[in-house]
């Protein structure tokens, strides 16, 4: 996160290093990071990891466009399509869960 955009100290009830909740759907800015409104309202920027300006976001953002738009040719509405890619990557991308 970026101290620019984020002066302030953790809230209170926000243990220094605690994840926070977007409130709002993350942004891409032309500098390729990511901002969202966590759960306390402050505005938070997310930079890319290092090693990752080959144009990998972008490559994958090109490929999730054509997948959209394959699931859009077969009749699916656009919304639809992107609720449906991105509910199959978080459940193909999650952690197997392990034997207790």
């Amino acid at each position: 996160m970026s101290s620019a955009d984020n002066p302030d100290p953790p809230a209170a009830d926000q243990p220094d290093g605690a994840p926070i909740i977007p409130h709002a759907t993350p942004v891409l800015d032309g500098s390729g990071n990511i901002s969202y409104i966590g759960d306390d309202g402050r505005r938070y920027v997310v930079g890319l990891p290092t090693g990752s300006g080959d144009g990998l976001l972008e490559r994958i953002i090109g490929l999730c466009e054509l997948w959209i738009s394959q699931q859009e040719a077969a009749g699916l509405e656009r919304h639809h399509a992107l609720v449906l890619l991105l509910t199959s990557l978080e459940s193909a991308l999650q952690p197997p869960e392990t034997s207790r």
